[in-house]
């Protein structure tokens, strides 16, 4: 279902909600409290149904932080995002690489993968990628202009690990 579908869908189940409330306040019989309780339902499974497979898979959004910076996790390091900065290309864009994994590299499988990574200059963002499942690793490349730049940060999503981030400081 593609989403002008469900907005449209959620935005009609809404409508007749409302007007069900409206006649359950009326009225408050038991027939308008069975009409509301379906109303729901209805609207319950059709938010389920507009999830996609992919979506269905992604369990954790938590945002995630370091236990100890100085001493990380061989699980910490595996999420974490390393940015590396390429060249410079003629019109002043630069190659900016993303990494799932800081020497351990994430896994890629239909049911554990890396499913964004969004790149972030100075707070403003500027590159994001949405992955499938089991279909592309961790990796992304991106060509932004710099100039005036302070810092890089890069957020990815782990489908069962939550949120990570890395962060340069641009000179």
């Amino acid at each position: 279902m593609d989403r002008r579908k469900v907005v449209k869908t959620l935005g009609i189940s809404a409508a007749l909600l409302i007007t069900g409330l409206i006649s359950a306040c009326k009225g408050g019989d038991d027939k308008s409290k069975k009409e509301i309780q379906e109303l729901r339902d209805s609207l319950k499974e059709t938010a389920n149904k507009s999830k996609s497979e992919r979506d269905k898979k992604i369990v954790n959004r938590t945002e995630m932080n370091f236990q100890d910076s100085e001493n990380p996790t061989d699980f910490e390091l595996k999420h974490t995002p390393k940015i590396k900065l390429g060249s410079k290309d003629e019109l002043s864009f630069t190659e900016v690489k993303i990494t799932v994994g800081t020497g351990i590299i994430h896994p890629t499988k239909v049911d554990h993968w890396i499913d964004f990574i969004k790149l972030y200059a100075d707070d403003n963002l500027v590159g994001d990628v949405e992955f499938e499942a089991g279909k592309a690793s961790g990796y992304s490349v991106f060509k932004i202009k710099t100039e005036g730049v302070h810092k890089l940060k890069a957020v990815i999503g782990c489908n069962l690990h939550g949120i990570w981030h890395s962060e340069i400081e641009l000179s």
